[in-house]
């Protein structure tokens, strides 16, 4: 059965990833993506005008899925700690099955930070932090956590998730892991980015 347009595009997507994720932004050519996809050049063209706009597309996505996972916890109920190892758990799975969400962000992050600013604002990103940093500050008073910044512990929280899976080939080679012990370093962090959090944390 021949392709439709949308199995077609897909495809390119997909193709498109691949080779983003192993070659990078820089490194990718639209011939290899065309090859990767199984089409010719030309068909790619007449999708996807420009390696740009395709990037684009694909980054809208991703960066969409990863911040829906983060605004998932936030906007829950629940206490600070459990808020902590649910985000930790659904950040970490998450990366872990779409190891392009960190080329994509990062790349638009240093070449395109308006484009990410607008797409925190589209998902009301500071009202959501407004709401964790209530919480913070309301279970400090409680005297369930100690005192601390908001701020450095929403970054500390998304630097230990995001941090491997972006520093993963100088990890690797400090550490000696291969594929599968890698994989289970990851496997292991769920438990022990959360712990490391909420320990810090004790009044």
């Amino acid at each position: 059965m021949p392709d439709t347009a949308d199995t077609t595009e897909a495809r390119i997507r997909q193709a498109a990833q691949r080779v983003f994720v192993r070659d990078g932004f820089d490194g990718a050519r639209m011939q290899d993506i065309a090859d990767e996809a199984g089409i010719n050049k030309a068909l790619l063209h007449y999708y996807f005008r420009s390696k740009d706009k395709l990037f684009a597309l694909i980054f809208e996505e991703k960066m969409g899925q990863f911040l829906d996972s983060i605004w998932t916890v936030l906007g829950s109920d629940g206490s600070l700690h459990d808020k902590i190892r649910r985000m930790v758990e659904l950040d970490i799975t998450q990366l872990s099955q779409e190891p392009v969400i960190p080329l994509f962000i990062f790349h638009e992050i240093s070449q395109n930070p308006e484009l990410v600013r607008q797409k925190l604002r589209d998902k009301n990103a500071d009202g959501l932090f407004a709401a964790f940093a209530r919480q913070v500050d309301d279970e400090a008073r409680r005297g369930l956590i100690r005192p601390v910044d908001p701020q450095q512990l929403f970054a500390n929280l998304l630097s230990l998730t995001v941090f491997p899976f972006v520093a993963k080939p100088m990890l690797q080679g400090f550490m000696t892991l291969n594929e599968p012990a890698f994989a289970q370093f990851i496997e292991d962090r769920k438990q022990q980015a959360a712990d490391f959090l909420i320990h810090a944390l004790r009044p």
